[in-house]
């Protein structure tokens, strides 16, 4: 076998393969590995949207989590906004803080993501008070995503 061909074949299978690493994630859906509900602690709270979490994914292995909540906005505090929707945003992570931190158990519910090696993911937080996403909303600190949606907060 000459030095030509071998160089020919190795760069065919390096494109092959680079080919399949590729087609799945541009074409991947979001899905969830980890179906239902999974028992959770709180890490962080970044933002009213925003949540750090561990959560056993199979016995005896835990993974840390960035929940964002899934089918919401919430007011952003940053320096192009207004004075009361940045009042709005410091309510909405106080209003979070208090819903997570005196909670009995936490919750995840029906998580997706786009591979099972995604730290990043949508999802719904419960506590035994409910759905966070819901207490939000009626609290006047959450609106569903709406891309037409472009009214101000306040």
């Amino acid at each position: 076998m000459t030095i030509k061909r071998i160089i020919t074949q190795a760069g065919l299978i390096v494109s092959i393969n680079a080919a399949v690493a590729i087609i799945p994630v541009a074409n991947a859906e979001p899905y969830s590995p980890y179906p239902g509900t999974l028992a959770a602690k709180l890490v962080t709270i970044r933002s009213a949207s925003t949540i750090d979490v561990s959560a056993q994914t199979w016995p005896g292995y835990t993974r840390t989590f960035s929940i964002s909540l899934s089918g919401i906005e919430v007011p952003q505090s940053n320096s192009d906004a207004k004075l009361c929707q940045r009042e709005l945003a410091e309510q909405a992570l106080e209003f979070v803080k208090e819903y997570l931190s005196n909670a009995e158990k936490i919750e995840i519910h029906d998580m997706t993501m786009q591979t099972s090696a995604d730290q990043n993911v949508e999802a719904d937080i419960y506590t035994e008070k409910g759905s966070l996403t819901k207490a939000l909303k009626s609290k006047g600190l959450a609106r569903p995503i709406d891309t037409e949606n472009k009214e101000p907060w306040c």
